[in-house]
């Protein structure tokens, strides 16, 4: 009931199967964009830190500015113990 799950995710199509696939799913935001926002999405949804991460980002692919970027976020975001 407290739990809310955020999901980014940069490819359009499959940020529409997931916006179609669990519609009507309570505390579940399904968001398209990059992971790089994640400060400016948890600040709309008035979150000011997160409990864990789970990602499938290809970080070795991506260029190292955008990859620097996403894991200093989380780990500024992320709780003490998270």
């Amino acid at each position: 009931e407290d739990t809310v799950v955020i999901s980014i995710e940069f490819n359009k199509e499959f940020y529409e199967i997931m916006k179609k696939k669990f519609e009507g799913v309570n505390n579940l935001y399904i968001i398209h964009d990059s992971a790089e926002n994640i400060d400016i999405h948890l600040e709309s949804l008035n979150i000011t830190y997160i409990d864990h991460i789970v990602s499938a980002l290809p970080y070795v692919t991506l260029p190292h500015e955008v990859s620097s970027s996403i894991l200093q976020k989380s780990t500024m975001l992320l709780k003490k113990d998270g």
